[in-house]
């Protein structure tokens, strides 16, 4: 009895010591990086300080220089996603978040419940915006420089080129197109509905209000290039060397396959087409092939240029002719064995057609056709045949001993060298042919083309 009267005592001791020295986590404060130039970063670093019974205060790791590690801490973010002390920003969820972070903190040794701290991300009141090039072309990516004005009085200037997340919440509106800043503006080559400048347009997030609009000079002297030429025939399988069979001749080497013949460039319709409500000017390009129509302004009087490219495709090399085998050795029982032939060089496959241009052209620009179109429909080169296969050596004669065998004098022969493969035969060059319209009739044969 006595012995459990003093063990019991002893548990409520040692119990009371435990209690009276250690120390117990009582709250987290949270606190983040206020130099971070919120919104143009991804990510932003946060801190906690940890509050003891005791009256001891600890920090964490990275922002607060802490010995503290972040395992012990459960953080709940609302507008990004945590990790080691790092926040990385969900722009968009943010946004829904009426423009900020919202963390929740919390550790099972507080009984208090969950932290909460707030990152506010300042919003754009006004942005402004110019082309970081003087010269914007339609059918070119165009880098842009914004200018924004936030609501905490702070101004920022960044371009595309920068890789910041928030860019993304930034639409951009033009010409019935939309899209995020983070891309290049990008200004289709339907480019006769434009004027020399257009309105560019700037709002965030899902907000119908703009932000600000600029004007965006356009200029009409790019070079653009389409391609519509056949494709290369493919090169012939090289023919397999003869193996061994074990026998007394060598095998003949397989022949090499025969190239693939060139595809023929596609047939091509443009039209020269005056802008009559445009500058003088201004030249309407449209390249049609089937269904597809590109569109393109042209300032005749610069250098600007649409190349069209429908060659032939070449065709493709034979392959080459397999080695004949070696036939077998003398023996005292076996005669020499003669050697395989090689295989034949597959022949060059034929070269394509170069495509059919068809220039429908207003009256008065026939001239210009040939400053405005570089045009290239020549026909594909005829493949190269393979080479022919070596053909294979006879055996070694056995060395002479005291008495002549038969064998000996039977004869023998090397095989025969494959023959080479021919030259396929180039494509022809396609013909270029030009129609002349009034520019009444080359508006009406525009509007049936019905360009988007």
């Amino acid at each position: 009895m006595l012995v459990s009267i003093k063990n019991i005592v002893l548990a409520l001791c040692t119990a009371f010591l435990y209690n009276s020295c250690s120390s117990k986590l009582t709250s987290i404060k949270l606190h983040h990086d206020t130099e971070a130039p919120l919104p143009f970063v991804n990510t932003i670093d946060i801190g906690a300080s940890l509050f003891y019974s005791d009256g001891k205060i600890k920090t964490t790791k990275g922002l607060l220089s802490g010995t503290k590690n972040w395992h012990n801490i459960t953080l709940r973010v609302i507008g990004g996603t945590a990790h080691n002390g790092t926040i990385t920003i969900d722009y968009a969820a943010a946004a829904a978040n009426n423009n900020k972070i919202t963390i929740q903190c919390s550790n099972r040794h507080i009984s208090s419940g969950a932290e909460s701290y707030e990152i506010k991300i300042p919003k754009p009141v006004s942005i402004k915006s110019h082309p970081s090039r003087p010269n914007s072309t339609p059918g070119f990516p165009i880098t842009m420089v914004y200018e924004f004005a936030l609501d905490n009085r702070k101004q920022k200037t960044v371009s595309t080129d920068e890789p910041y997340n928030f860019l993304q919440m930034i639409q951009l509106s033009y010409l019935g197109y939309k899209h995020s800043a983070n891309l290049p503006l990008f200004l289709p080559c339907t480019a006769h509905k434009y004027d020399d400048k257009i309105e560019l347009k700037h709002y965030y997030d899902n907000d119908t209000t703009s932000l600000g609009s600029s004007m965006i000079p356009i200029t009409y002297k790019g070079k653009y290039e389409l391609n519509f030429s056949g494709a290369n025939g493919n090169r012939g399988l090289n023919g397999n060397n003869a193996v061994n069979s074990g026998g007394r001749d060598g095998l003949h080497g397989q022949y090499g396959g025969n190239g693939q013949n060139g595809s023929s460039g596609a047939p091509i319709n443009i039209y020269l087409s005056k802008l009559i409500d445009s500058s003088a000017n201004l030249v309407l390009v449209v390249v049609e092939n089937g269904n597809l129509r590109e569109p393109f302004i042209l300032d005749s009087k610069s250098d600007a240029q649409v190349k069209i490219n429908t060659n032939g495709g070449n065709g493709g090399n034979g392959g080459h002719g397999g080695y004949g085998g070696n036939g077998a050795d003398q023996t005292a029982q076996t005669p020499l064995g003669n050697g395989g032939n090689g295989g034949n060089g597959g022949h060059g496959g034929n070269g394509g057609d170069g495509g059919t241009v068809n220039i429908i052209c207003d009256e008065d620009l026939v001239d210009l056709k040939s400053i405005l179109l570089s045009i290239s429909n020549k026909g594909g080169m005829g493949g190269y045949g393979g080479d022919g296969g070596k053909g294979g050596s006879d055996g070694s004669k056995l060395k002479p001993t005291t008495g002549r065998s038969i064998l000996s004098i039977l004869g023998t022969y090397k095989g025969a060298n494959g023959l080479n493969g021919q030259k396929g035969y180039s494509g022809q060059d396609g013909r270029i042919q030009v129609s002349k319209f009034t520019s009444n009739e080359m508006k009406n044969k525009i509007d049936n083309l019905n360009l988007k």
